[in-house]
């Protein structure tokens, strides 16, 4: 099998900073927002309508959390390997070394994250930014190269 490659382009990781920094000024604001209506009316109603804004927030900044790390980098595959090119530095990887791969999709997104026999996360990458993925995650799910697959699925 030739290699393939997995990356997020220039814009995609422009629009991943760019949201981060609205999510925050946003929630920042909502924040400040709930303090100011609960100081003056104490209504809990008023302040439950916020939560749901606010609740969203939070999880899609966590989800963008997790991709920060690994905007620009750079996956390749093979059948015998991978290879993880971030800021100029490779580390290759055989797939007994993929321990384990987390999928998590939401009604907006869909992360896969690989983590190496020691626990520790070694790429991330998003279905909707990232370039070659759906080829990437058909490949592991066909060929049952990596190890324990785990599927989580959130409602936001």
């Amino acid at each position: 099998m030739n290699k393939k490659i997995v990356y997020t382009s220039r814009w995609a990781q422009a629009i991943h900073y760019l949201g981060l920094v609205i999510f925050t000024i946003l929630l920042i604001a909502i924040v400040f927002w709930a303090l100011k209506i609960y100081r003056e009316d104490e209504t809990p109603l008023s302040f439950v309508v916020l939560f749901v804004p606010l609740t969203f927030l939070v999880c899609r900044m966590y989800m963008n959390s997790l991709l920060l790390k690994y905007l620009q980098a750079k996956l390749t595959y093979s059948k015998t390997h991978i290879s993880i090119t971030l800021r100029g530095n490779t580390t290759q990887y055989s797939w007994s070394e993929v321990a384990k791969v987390k999928i998590v999709r939401s009604n907006l997104s869909e992360l896969l994250m690989l983590y190496n026999t020691k626990g520790t996360r070694i790429y991330a990458a998003n279905s909707k930014t990232n370039k070659g993925y759906r080829y990437f995650e058909d490949f592991i799910m066909s060929e049952r190269i990596a190890g324990e697959v785990d599927k989580v699925y959130l409602v936001f």
